[in-house]
């Protein structure tokens, strides 16, 4: 471990469930925790990987009695023994697969960071992960105990657009509200106006926010057969550290002490727009998010796969190269590919692609790469290819971050929740593509289009809390 002089530095293990005292800054420390077993670390000021040994540390798990600002921390002089961490060069092994590239425009509106150089990792109740192989990600379309959402915070982020995205994500709480329990997270100063705006139906609870990305900044709940639901916290890091983040770094705990469900320090930076599972072993993701030194220096795909599979049951990655650079989120999956069910995947494939559009380029090749590729089982996937509303058919003028997909769709209990655009042809056609693949499920169209301004969707708005393990 590493001090803000980037000098190693010695202090108790703190593998007895003791806290370190709130003024002591770590920025050095990559990822380490309170219990026993190995765990992949990196020093953020080397970029170096290492693996973290806690050989004998019990698992934390009270909630302190004040603000909540227990602080997730372990630390000795490195390569001692006798209980203390042990670290070692990090060199994963993988038994997931890889295969192929690519994905189209997706970009989010932000607040631009204001420097934070030290951002103390919080914790509640802490699962224990010595046989984190168990942990499965259900489906998203596998019964939901409830639906949970963010309430718009920052006018310095959405400026006169605010209160037509608030409008647009109270539109989405009450249509979600309609087939299951909705939980809102807002703000304690905006709990009472979010109240008024999604109605009764909608429970609405005091938390930290900088934005509404729910999905990104939320817990990812997983199963255990036998041990029931836990919350995985992907340690966001607003996107690489493009905009601000300091509150949205705290959501995945809160809903998780909210939830009262226990929660697991993921050892990779990830944000939930990055990947898409089926359930069944297969995970589809973006290498230019994922694999990117602004979340996990020193990470190869091998090192991100391991993660991604013993914390979602995840056997197979099937890479889609992204674009790196041109939007804040690095390209997420979540606007190009999504499971309809394992073995089909719906994919966004653009009709006469312009030949200079990067995006446009990476969902032809994200296209051609699904066709040819297989699932955890082996079987081809049956590629379900989406439309893509046209541009000159919307009503009004759309700004550059505007996101153009139906595949950000929402599976909820009863229904499928479809951004639709004002192009009344390919909105249509997109409903009964949906409506196809998700029998038995109510297709309920959602105009969303002033949080599309920002970047982003209905999907990337809401994060399911599964009912059960699968």
């Amino acid at each position: 471990m590493r001090n803000g002089t980037g000098r190693f530095f010695s202090a108790e293990a703190q593998i007895s469930g003791q806290l370190p005292p709130r003024d002591k800054c770590i920025p050095g420390v990559g990822f380490a925790r309170p219990i026993a077993g190995n765990y992949p670390a990196y020093d953020r000021e080397s970029n170096n990987a290492f693996s973290v040994r806690l050989p004998n540390g019990p698992v934390v798990g009270t909630t302190p009695p004040s603000s909540g600002d227990d602080y997730e921390f372990s630390g000795k002089s490195p390569g001692r023994a006798n209980g203390r961490p042990e670290l070692t060069p990090l060199s994963p092994a993988s038994s997931t697969r890889r295969v192929g590239l690519s994905s189209p425009r997706f970009r989010r509106r932000v607040h631009r960071r204001t420097g934070i150089d030290c951002l103390w990792r919080k914790f509640g109740k802490v699962a224990s992960v010595e046989d984190m192989t168990r942990y499965v990600m259900p489906a998203e379309s596998a019964p939901h105990a409830r639906t949970w959402l963010a309430w718009p915070a920052k006018e310095s982020v959405w400026e006169d657009l605010l209160p037509l995205v608030r409008a647009d994500v109270a539109r989405l709480a009450r249509a979600v509200a309609e087939f299951e329990p909705v939980t809102m997270l807002a703000r304690r100063e905006h709990v009472e106006d979010a109240r008024r705006a999604v109605g009764s139906a909608v429970e609405v609870v005091p938390g930290p926010l900088d934005d509404l990305w729910m999905r990104d900044t939320g817990p990812t709940f997983v199963g255990a057969p036998g041990a029931g639901i836990v919350g995985i916290d992907f340690n966001f890091n607003g996107w690489g550290q493009k905009a601000e983040y300091h509150l949205d770094a705290r959501v995945a705990r809160k809903v998780l002490e909210r939830a009262g469900i226990p929660r697991v320090i993921a050892p990779i930076v990830a944000e939930g727009g990055a990947f898409e599972v089926d359930g069944a072993g297969t995970l589809l993701a973006t290498e230019s998010s994922l694999v990117n030194p602004s979340r996990n220096p020193g990470y190869d795909h091998d090192a991100i796969e391991k993660a991604l599979g013993e914390l979602l049951g995840i056997t197979k990655v099937v890479w889609l190269q992204g674009v790196a650079g041109e939007d804040v989120t690095d390209c997420h999956v979540d606007a190009v590919a999504r499971f309809a069910e394992p073995g089909v995947v719906l994919v966004v494939c653009p009709v006469d692609p312009d030949p200079e559009d990067v995006f446009a380029r990476a969902a032809v090749q994200a296209c051609e790469i699904l066709r040819q590729a297989t699932d955890a089982d082996g079987r081809r996937f049956e590629v379900v290819e989406l439309p893509q509303p046209a541009a000159a058919a919307l009503p009004g003028r759309r700004g550059p971050d505007f996101l153009y997909s139906y595949a950000n769709f929402y599976v909820g209990n009863g229904a499928v929740y479809l951004p639709v655009y004002g192009d009344t042809h390919n909105d249509d056609r997109a409903a009964g593509i949906l409506g196809d693949v998700f029998p038995g499920r109510a297709v309920v169209r959602v105009e969303y289009n002033a949080v599309a301004e920002g970047g982003g969707g209905i999907h990337c708005s809401t994060q399911q809390q599964p009912l059960a393990a699968v």
